[in-house]
């Protein structure tokens, strides 16, 4: 049934843009979106690889991390498009269209057919700088939100100027999460500089949009953006929490957790259990930390907030391992290293929620080989 429904899924994505022609209207890709962008770009960074060195695995490893890898980073940039020369239409999925073109932004731009085919009687309103930020209904997941929404509004804002953020109005389909609200306020965002595309139609003298990087890597000047807001959060310097254990819940689950706790415990970490935290306890948890370990999930996004050098340890099922955190902990100058559940294969979304079981004596090698350097370090 799953390969049924994604033949169809394809079949579909390659008629639309035929349907939508009849409808007398473009619907881009990512590569035709940007290439009728760049005569509007204000801000602009190129496409280029970033050479990623074998992971250390302590045997059983998927090939992929044994080897030299490469990741691709795709072209972003900033562009200013006139809403007096131009015609212009935000949906309620946030996704846009200039003229006769439905831009292709984020991760496709679908949501369009659906959205022409439904009764539009949202209010309308006007503004001077609208800052279109996303395009999906999906993002408010902790990640999402911060590597393709957050990481995209503060790349744009970067490049304009006090007068322009002053009367700039950011419009998205909102989520409402409670991390939402709180990394908008450390960014230096107001309430009311926001505008649910769900609920109201924008208009705007001029509209200043930003193009995703890829699904799995991130552009430094991104990373660089996102980092910086750190300063403006309360992190504490603590002492005491230096080795710390993410834990799991739902998915992706350590499945022998307790037995492995019992060695974590004895090595003096931290068990971090999988519940609610302030964005500012994240911070200063994660940034007083220097070594991290625990199955991947969207916690380790918080390695943002590392101090160079941290040790991040990933632990893998052996049906899902993609390399977001292989290639960010490269970037910002972290340790990374990964243990992989017995006969890894190759990695695919269809096992994005498999559980994992990792024998306790390979982790407890592991982690007695990254303390002793950790120690070491601190000598020296």
């Amino acid at each position: 049934m799953k390969k049924f429904l994604g033949i169809l899924s394809d079949a579909i994505k390659r008629k639309a843009p035929l349907f939508a022609k009849v409808l007398g209207v473009n619907m881009l890709t990512r590569e035709e979106t940007v290439e009728k962008l760049m005569s509007r770009k204000v801000f602009f960074t190129d496409a280029k690889v970033v050479d990623l060195e074998p992971v250390k695995t302590w045997d059983k490893a998927a090939r992929d991390f044994e080897n030299p890898s490469g990741a691709n980073l795709k072209k972003i940039g900033v562009y200013a498009i006139s809403g007096q020369n131009n015609k212009v239409k935000i949906f309620k999925h946030g996704g846009m269209q200039i003229n006769r073109d439905v831009l292709s932004l984020d991760f496709g731009n679908m949501l369009f057919l659906k959205a022409i085919l439904k009764k539009d009687d949202r209010e309308t309103i006007e503004v001077e700088n609208c800052l279109p930020v996303w395009s999906h209904y999906w993002g408010g997941g902790y990640f999402d939100f911060i590597f393709f929404i957050l990481a995209k509004t503060l790349r744009i804002t970067s490049v304009l100027d006090p007068e322009t953020l002053k009367n700039i109005k950011i419009a998205y389909p909102l989520f409402n999460t409670f991390y939402e609200k709180e990394f908008w306020k450390i960014a230096g965002f107001t309430e009311d500089q926001f505008i649910d595309t769900r609920k109201y139609k924008v208009k705007a003298k001029t509209y200043y949009i930003g193009n995703t990087h890829s699904w799995y890597y991130i552009q430094p000047y991104d990373v660089k953006m996102l980092q910086g807001i750190m300063s403006n959060a309360d992190v504490k310097q603590t002492t005491g929490n230096e080795f710390i254990y993410v834990s799991r819940k739902g998915r992706r689950v350590l499945t022998n957790e307790e037995e492995v706790i019992d060695i974590l415990t004895s090595l003096n970490f931290t068990i971090l259990k999988d519940e609610p935290r302030t964005v500012a306890e994240q911070m200063t948890i994660f940034n007083n930390a220097k070594v991290i370990i625990g199955p991947h999930g969207a916690a380790f996004a918080n390695v943002l907030w590392c101090k160079p050098g941290t040790h991040l340890i990933e632990l893998f099922p052996k049906t899902y391992f993609p390399p977001y955190y292989r290639y960010l902990s490269k970037i910002l100058n972290l340790k990374y290293a990964a243990i992989f559940e017995e006969n890894a294969g190759e990695t695919h979304f269809s096992g994005l929620n498999d559980d994992l079981y990792i024998e306790p004596s390979r982790i407890k090698r592991a982690l007695e080989e990254i303390i002793a350097e950790v120690k070491q370090t601190a000598e020296s």
